[in-house]
């Protein structure tokens, strides 16, 4: 996975360099017809703003840029649409040939419906389903390709495409030309072949957000948020201040963090422990998970034991230092874990978590050990982890943000079926769940996590739910946009946790 990131991230550089070449040499094009003015005016400024105007558009989207670049969110689908525009020009002058030109306008327009409603979408206006499909097909893919760590990516972004003017005069001219045809026209099928079971997706979710929830009698259930950005050093200030923010407001019952293995020195653990301070003398229980480790394939596969004495190392860390209730080891094994270090069997995970699970209860015997499941190939290790045998406490249920509502409502079926095929036991269970408006849309957002708490309430093993992220940083996914606002599904978890927490006040006689 990691070889085609690197091989995603090499076109988009050489497609970045085409663009840069075509729009300069059009634009300086010598003894060129007066009518053709506009068409290098065009070319000129597509070749000259599209490594700014992309750059800016990634980072408008993330929390710890955007800020800065709220009022130029328009720059991107303006650039799409220009490059749109002088593809037109250039098929309706006949300057370039029709089994080029038809492929690039097709896929400049497609870039700039998926651009123009992502923006749409992350300043809160209603997107209907039919226009949000497009970018959820496009993600699919992506992820499919990529790995699902891209999805509501600001770095899953396409680049446009110049027409070319003229014919070509060598041999290799011709064929990248064609390749730039067969690869705009195999990303518009490839839109348009998924663009079908994306609308359903999103359409499916227009039926949730309106389930009842259920009220714990005898049972404890929290509602929980994820803080910060995966943590790599000590956070900063601001994102500690605004998080802090929304949980305190909404009266949380628990904070989750996600910590890399560069996280985990003690000057970064014991900053993060002042700063949560307030919160676990208010008895908020902390979850901390521990990020996969991103291209460690290598060092698995030559040196295994210094790569689990490594991981083991951080979880000792973790657990002196912040005290948490609950920790999260790896993450799911077969999504982003296999991404990072390759497909491993069960049995490997069984030792691993074994070796962990005896590391925490010796460290501190009250951290309770959760192992991290999600689809349908995880069957085998949430039997194993919910088994008599099995030495952890229980199960994290991640519902990772996918390109439309189908997958995860699938993982919570999978789900419903594992808990109720099995003997009944003092495992715990928690929901983690996350989503992506800005592919989804926010209506979508709010209903989908809705439905999961409604679900997660049902059903008396489910300790908790997670929902994040607290803001859009690497990802799409946040409760609060990167301009700051917040989205509706804020509103519906306060109503929720008023539901479910608020005790009527004894009236007296």
């Amino acid at each position: 996975m990691t070889n085609l990131i690197g091989v995603f991230a090499a076109c988009t550089a050489l497609l970045l360099a085409w663009n840069v070449f075509a729009g300069g040499r059009i634009a300086q094009m010598r003894n060129a017809p007066k009518e053709l003015y506009l068409f290098r005016v065009l070319s000129g400024l597509g070749g000259f703003l599209v490594i700014p105007a992309m750059l800016i558009g990634m980072a408008e989207q993330s929390e710890l840029t955007g800020h800065a670049l709220t009022t130029l969110a328009w720059l991107w689908p303006a650039v799409l649409a220009l490059f749109a525009v002088q593809a037109g020009f250039a098929l309706g002058q006949n300057l370039v040939p029709t089994v080029i030109g038809v492929p690039l306008l097709l896929y400049n327009l497609t870039q700039l419906l998926i651009a123009s409603t992502r923006v749409a979408a992350a300043h809160g206006l209603a997107i209907p389903a039919f226009l949000l499909a497009t970018g959820a097909s496009q993600a699919t893919w992506l992820s499919l390709l990529l790995g699902v760590s891209t999805i509501g990516s600001p770095l899953a972004i396409a680049v446009p495409l110049l027409a070319p003017a003229g014919p070509a005069r060598w041999r290799p001219s011709v064929m990248f030309r064609s390749a730039l045809a067969v690869y705009a026209l195999a990303v518009v099928v490839l839109v348009a072949v998924r663009y079908i079971p994306a609308y359903t997706s999103i359409e499916s979710l227009a039926a949730l957000g309106g389930e009842r929830l259920t009220e714990r009698a005898t049972s404890g259930f929290d509602i929980g948020l994820r803080i910060l950005p995966t943590v790599t050093g000590a956070p900063a200030s601001s994102e500690l201040l605004k998080d802090f923010a929304i949980a305190d407001s909404l009266g949380v019952g628990a904070l989750e963090l996600r910590i890399a293995s560069e996280g985990c020195s003690a000057a970064v653990l014991d900053s993060l422990a002042r700063a949560l301070e307030p919160f676990r003398r208010d008895s908020v229980l902390l979850i901390v998970a521990l990020a996969a480790p991103h291209g460690s394939a290598g060092e698995l596969r030559d040196a295994p034991t210094r790569y689990l004495d490594r991981r083991a190392d951080a979880v000792d860390r973790i657990v002196r230092r912040l005290h948490p209730d609950y920790i999260i080891p790896a993450d799911v094994p077969f999504g982003a874990e296999a991404e990072a270090i390759g497909v491993q069997s069960v049995s490997w995970w069984a030792e691993y978590y074994t070796r962990i699970a005896a590391i925490v209860r010796r460290d501190r015997p009250a951290t309770r050990t959760l192992v991290a499941v999600s689809g349908i190939l995880d069957s085998a290790l949430y039997a194993w982890a919910t088994s008599d045998l099995s030495p952890v406490d229980g199960v994290a249920i991640v519902l990772v943000p996918a390109a439309g509502g189908h997958e995860a409502l699938t993982a919570l079926a999978n789900a419903t079926r594992w808990m109720t095929s099995g003997a009944p036991n003092d495992h715990s269970h928690w929901i983690v769940a996350s989503s992506a408006p800005a592919i989804i849309g926010e209506d979508a957002q709010r209903r989908f996590l809705h439905h999961v708490l409604a679900w997660a309430t049902a059903h008396a093993s489910v300790r908790g739910v997670v929902l994040g992220d607290a803001a859009d940083y690497d990802k799409v996914t946040g409760l609060r946009s990167a301009t700051g606002r917040l989205r509706p599904i804020v509103a519906d978890v306060a109503a929720s946790i008023r539901v479910l927490f608020e005790t009527p006040a004894t009236v007296t006689p």
